[in-house]
């Protein structure tokens, strides 16, 4: 063989090994695959930041990140806006950073900026290149928005999925508090997911069973469940006086944890979709609730000014949320003034219209 045929030879191995080489890459970007317990992609931009701080590109630095993906032409993304921002008011403190992203033109975004005024403090992002969408809607196999990710403070996705979720707002206060385990997640999922399977198929007692198990691994982490078990069993079991004696019991297990009682009132209050429950077991919940976090704690407050809202009493309203609002650590203050200012509006207008004091509207 001529050294001309040995040169051609060797090139073409190489050009060969270079196309398979690339070949392999191209397949296994094309196989990643984003969900809880994964790593974060990696980025070298979030694309046009139109409001708020640059946020880094580091996960894993202690910090937790929430990446959401929204328009503004979304009804749904508009609604969990003054939730997210919310959120992001209160947990801002504890090394939370929020990046909302868009699809669409910097201008398009600016201008709803502007409309919409301070109720977007977090970070908002135009990525009309639809860059940061590929990097992490496609992988996670997310069709729509608005679509929400957390990744925890030691860089694994913690959540994906709606940010209207109750287990989103879990998971983000866990994170900040450095509390969130993936491995204690890896093992409760399995679980979820046959208990998921099993209402489906409206096998009610295996569901209770399997969700059991969940709470069992860690009752405050999964305190959820306890919501779910007692949806379960009023909304398609039609258990009622039964799921108000396990309510009832729970309150009891709980009777350390603030946060979960106070997820309890606003789910026997403020859900729509629920029967209203015994008064004794309101009260009993509400006491728990103040003996735990104090009477002048500013979540207590906000919680019975809500109460006391729906319940049409809206002098007592912004009595409460008055107090929750002085009482608040000035970072805290701004969200609480908000609903404060709501509550007042609201209450000039029905004292306009001739409304009384308490009672249902």
């Amino acid at each position: 063989m001529t050294l001309v045929s040995r040169s051609s030879l060797l090139l073409l191995a190489l050009i060969l090994s270079c196309a398979i080489g690339s070949s392999a890459d191209a397949q296994s970007k094309k196989d990643v695959k984003l969900e809880v317990g994964s790593l974060p992609p990696n980025i070298s931009s979030w694309g046009t930041i139109v409001s708020g701080k640059n946020p880094g590109k580091k996960f894993g630095n202690g910090t937790t990140y929430v990446v959401e993906f929204w328009a503004t032409w979304c009804g749904p993304c508009r609604q969990s806006i003054p939730h997210l921002n919310q959120l992001y008011q209160t947990l801002k403190t504890r090394n939370v950073e929020m990046v909302g992203i868009s699809d669409e033109s910097e201008k398009i975004v600016k201008d709803y900026l502007r409309k919409k005024g301070p109720g977007m403090s977090y970070t908002v992002v135009a990525d009309p290149s639809g860059t940061m969408q590929d990097l992490w809607m496609k992988p996670a196999g997310a069709n729509g928005i608005p679509t929400a990710f957390i990744v925890g403070p030691t860089g694994r996705i913690a959540f994906i999925g709606h940010p209207m979720d109750p287990s989103f707002e879990r998971v983000l206060f866990l994170c900040s508090e450095g509390r969130y385990d993936p491995t204690l997640m890896s093992k409760a999922q399995p679980l979820l997911d046959a208990a998921n399977r099993s209402i489906k198929a409206r096998d009610w007692r295996q569901a209770h069973r399997q969700l059991d198990e969940v709470i069992k691994l860690d009752t405050w982490v999964f305190s959820d469940k306890v919501e779910k078990k007692y949806r379960l069993m009023i909304e398609f079991e039609g258990r009622n006086d039964e799921a108000f004696a396990y309510l009832d019991s729970q309150v009891d297990v709980y009777s350390s944890k603030a946060d979960v009682l106070d997820d309890f009132v606003r789910m026997m209050v403020l859900d729509p979709d629920l029967p209203k429950v015994p008064q004794a077991l309101l009260e009993k919940t509400i006491a728990a609730y103040a003996q735990r976090a104090g009477e002048e704690s500013p979540e207590y407050l906000q919680t019975m000014a809500m109460v006391a809202h729906r319940n049409g009493d809206i002098d007592r309203a912004v009595d409460l949320q008055f107090q929750a609002w002085m009482n608040s650590s000035p970072d805290y203050r701004p969200a609480k003034k908000a609903v404060l200012d709501a509550y007042k509006a609201e209450q000039v207008k029905g004292k306009g219209s001739g409304r009384g004091k308490g009672g249902r509207r």
